[in-house]
């Protein structure tokens, strides 16, 4: 870290001096005079022309392709550097941030009241959403995963994420209200939470006792508030789908980002194979006597029903039987052949969509998926996108790994840290068809780049076809 700092901070400071990129080991101070020993020798507007043109001569970082890598990680150095060189910033000149004054303070108060009521509504809205909703069961212990009045695992699990949603939009309009009323200047809160919470939103910050809920990492409170009411949309329309007419079929197409556990999904799907495949007894929940506790399945019942994982590469995806679609998934620092259906290499940093990927608990037939010869397969692990499109590539923050086809080599797709993130758009998703009318430009590119990669081939062919005419 210090050898980065230090290479960051000479290049920044070398708008000052001109010796700096022949010496890695010139200090912060001894740049500052040099710059000005410049300056009084060549005068101001000789000094910046002398000193620009010095950094256009100034070694460039290695592209990240000769290195093996792709662009994706060029967001990501230059964050690393910037904290970097703001943290010297800090050391080197302790006075450097100017004194908020009066003027300032007030207009950084008045946005944050507005920003207060606005999120309140929002909340309150979102809260009458989830109360109001009919169907809505009402039970004091809920399962763990099954939910209180779920008929079947999926749809308990649905239930308990909107009953936990719920409980939390209840204690952030309690935490908002209480900073509300001190901008109206009533008596601070002695309470640590509130506290936390006021100190952490003045300073544009995540509180501390939210962190806990947002499992993607800290990001901007209001829009962390924001995705809040997002999902409890998404959660009502997924609950009124299994509870409308056709629910014996309901439409199981679902974003993993919209829940506050994905990890239940995936296992509530298998808990419905087991119980599709047991024979009813008083252990299994909706056969349970007066007396008797809800149990769990056994692990052996579950290892019995793995999940079978594939992208859906057709047009027109059906959601499998005893089974679900996902929806909403990004592909990092590759991106995905809709013709080969398989991973490739990405020329731009920028996330490419993957189609709709199947989960089943039933083994498909080896014709019906078949992978062409000649591709590897990588684990792809999946992870919940962060702030800004960030994501914190943890082992312990991994979802799911999803099986995918690859045209470069697996041990190139680990290097370059390949992964898929599940993300929430900001309109609320309409089903496939966005998909496909997302994906529309990707699959004319791809279309187009394989033209051009065929364009030599048939001008051959046509020139030989006319010599032998």
């Amino acid at each position: 870290m210090e050898s980065d700092c230090t290479v960051l901070i000479q290049h920044s400071a070398s708008s000052t001096g001109v010796l700096i990129q022949h010496s890695m080991t010139v200090s912060w101070d001894q740049s500052l005079e040099l710059g000005r020993i410049l300056i009084d020798k060549l005068g101001e507007l000789d000094a910046m022309t002398e000193c620009k043109a010095q950094m256009h001569l100034l070694p460039t970082p290695a592209e990240p392709r000769v290195c093996g890598l792709n662009e994706g990680p060029k967001s990501w150095l230059l964050r690393r550097q910037s904290r970097a060189l703001l943290k010297m910033l800090q050391q080197c000149s302790p006075t450097w941030v100017p004194s908020a004054c009066g003027r300032i303070t007030q207009c950084k108060e008045r946005r944050l009241r507005q920003r207060l009521v606005q999120a309140k509504k929002r909340l309150v809205a979102l809260q009458a959403l989830l109360t109001n909703r009919p169907h809505s069961g009402q039970c004091v212990t809920p399962w763990a995963v099954l939910g209180p009045t779920a008929h079947r695992p999926l749809e308990g699990f649905l239930e308990t994420e909107v009953l936990e949603l719920r409980q939390l939009v209840g204690i952030l309009q309690c935490d908002l209200d209480c900073l509300l009323q001190q901008l109206k200047g009533e008596i601070p809160c002695t309470s640590s939470r509130c506290v936390a919470v006021a100190h952490a939103l003045w300073a544009g910050r995540l509180p501390r006792p939210w962190r806990s809920h947002a499992p993607a990492g800290p990001q901007l409170p209001w829009q962390w508030l924001r995705q809040l009411s997002r999902r409890g949309h998404l959660l009502i329309r997924y609950l009124d789908s299994g509870m409308s007419k056709n629910a014996n079929e309901p439409e199981r197409i679902f974003h993993l980002s919209a829940f506050r556990h994905p990890r239940r999904l995936l296992l509530a799907l298998r808990w419905e194979a087991v119980l599709e495949s047991s024979v009813p007894s008083p252990n299994l929940p909706g056969n349970q006597g007066s007396g008797s506790g809800s149990l769990p399945p056994k692990r052996q019942e579950l290892n019995n029903h793995p999940l079978h994982i594939r992208v859906e590469n057709g047009p027109n995806p059906k959601v499998p039987k005893m089974g679900l679609l996902l929806i909403g998934l990004q592909l990092q620092h590759a991106e995905w052949d809709q013709m080969d259906g398989a991973l490739q290499d990405s020329f731009s940093s920028q996330p490419s969509p993957l189609p709709p990927v199947s989960v089943s608990t039933q083994a498909r037939r080896p014709k019906d998926a078949p992978i062409a010869a000649g591709l590897g397969v990588y684990s792809c692990p999946v992870y919940m996108t962060g702030p800004l499109g960030t994501t914190k590539l943890h082992s312990k923050n991994i979802l799911m790994h999803l099986p995918l086809p690859t045209k470069l080599s697996p041990d190139t797709c680990i290097q370059r840290r390949v992964h898929l993130s599940s993300d929430m758009q900001e309109s609320l998703p309409g089903g496939l068809g966005d998909f496909w009318e997302r994906d529309a430009a990707s699959r004319a590119r791809n279309v187009a780049k394989r033209w051009r990669r065929l364009r030599p081939w048939r001008q051959t062919r046509d020139e030989s076809k006319y010599e032998n005419g």
